[in-house]
């Protein structure tokens, strides 16, 4: 084997050592993110909605996650409402 071969082997080697260091680092660094944000608490998704109903009101509904809250629905001075 010449010289310039021993070089281009020993580069070779080097670059899939590399590749295959990189690949274990991404995999360690995506399970600890995973570890994080499966412990981090996470913050509910609240929206509003402007309902018109029936008998011509305009009410605010809250959904919380994309669930109706349990919190009535509101007029829109922010005065709760038994039902609508």
């Amino acid at each position: 084997m010449t010289r310039k071969e021993a070089t281009w082997n020993t580069l070779w080697l080097a670059a899939i050592l590399g590749a295959g260091v990189c690949v274990v680092w991404v995999f360690a660094a995506v399970n600890v993110l995973a570890f994080i944000h499966k412990w981090l608490p996470e913050t509910p998704v609240v929206s509003e909605e402007m309902v018109i109903c029936e008998d011509g009101r305009v009410v605010i509904q809250t959904f919380v996650d994309r669930k109706a809250d349990v919190t009535p629905a509101r007029t829109l001075d922010g005065k709760p409402l038994a039902s609508f």
